[in-house]
């Protein structure tokens, strides 16, 4: 899964142990982490088209809804 990923220190002993884990030793870095008004910036242009779709299309963006928390008056 790669989740030991996400532990901020690379040398901590958890990234190191195999065995444990899925047999392979973690040396990816942590994804970068956004801030709020990043996200929102992200997903402001993001537009959602319900029901079923008839082809796969290629996807523009990693976000395919927008959260309605970004519609309240503090986000902004």
């Amino acid at each position: 899964m790669g989740h030991r990923r996400f532990l901020r220190d690379r040398s901590h002993p958890y990234r190191r142990e195999t065995d444990k884990f899925n047999g392979f030793e973690e040396d990816k870095d942590a994804p970068i982490r956004l801030s709020g008004v990043e996200l929102f910036n992200r997903t402001a242009t993001t537009n959602k088209e319900f029901g079923k779709m008839v082809k796969r299309s290629l996807v523009d963006s990693l976000y395919s809804k927008r959260s309605i928390l970004f519609n309240l008056p503090y986000w902004k």
